[in-house]
């Protein structure tokens, strides 16, 4: 089989069990960075013939809770699909789901095309129009989150959906780093964490994606949603539950599982 046969039936396999939302053991355990990006970029390609659009991009892999959970050691970055993204208190159907989880993410709405690399501090910091809370419900097609790096990627960084949360604010109001959040569910504080989880400062995970997007030739355009990775540990979740991220100053984003 060839190189090219072997990308297409992977990505067809992650493609069949994301539609029918079921996991399997293991994609390919030896599967490279290289490889797992081409897998992505073909589910990515399909998406868009069948009439889905390119809503943003997400990066994971950016806190060291994160790491210690999934024992990945660097980010790592996927699509995002607008058939995925919620409003604020919208409800989610559990059936379209694995084994979800919700992280706590700060995002970034452009305003601006970014462009080609070298990108500088400077012109990143220029191109975001507004920063926002979210809600990222993961999942994952390998069967109980047993899932390597590349495995991830493939899978588009494991996305399930997104939720795009109310307030928000622009990116010189607010104090990133310092910047805190707490996870609810049902009604109960289960985790907190501050910007600062996500490589230091949320802005400096921006300008990485806008240095990389451009190895799998893509590009970061006005109107793209950029998540920065979680912020606290993913907290798993199932029918019933409901989600709430309570930043203190950029605002909150809810969903429920249905």
């Amino acid at each position: 089989m060839s190189s090219a046969a072997r990308l297409d039936q992977l990505a067809e396999r992650l493609w069949e069990a994301r539609e029918r939302a079921t996991s399997f053991e293991s994609l390919e355990p030896t599967l490279t960075d290289r490889d797992a990006y081409a897998v992505q970029l073909r589910l990515l390609d399909r998406a868009l013939r069948e009439g889905d659009r390119l809503a943003g991009w997400k990066v994971a892999f950016t806190s060291k809770a994160v790491w210690e959970q999934l024992g990945v050691r660097e980010p790592a970055f996927g699509p995002l699909l607008a058939s995925r993204m919620l409003e604020d208190g919208q409800s989610l159907q559990s059936e379209r789901l694995i084994r979800p989880g919700v992280e706590a993410e700060i995002a970034f709405r452009l305003a601006e095309d970014l462009p080609p690399p070298p990108v500088s501090a400077e012109v990143a910091r220029r191109a975001v129009g507004r920063v926002l809370p979210t809600i990222e419900v993961v999942d994952c097609r390998c069967r109980d989150w047993k899932v390597t790096g590349p495995e991830a990627i493939a899978d588009s960084a494991c996305t399930g959906a997104v939720v795009v949360g109310t307030g928000g604010d622009t990116l010189d109001a607010v104090d990133l780093p310092a910047e805190p959040v707490t996870v609810a569910i049902n009604g109960t504080a289960v985790a907190t964490a501050k910007g600062s989880a996500a490589l230091g400062d949320p802005f400096r995970v921006l300008l990485w994606l806008a240095n990389r997007i451009t190895d799998v030739g893509q590009k970061l355009r006005a109107g793209d949603l950029i998540l920065t990775g979680s912020l606290a540990p993913i907290q798993w979740v199932r029918k019933g539950d409901a989600v709430v991220v309570s930043f203190e100053h950029l605002g909150s984003a809810s969903v429920r599982f249905v």
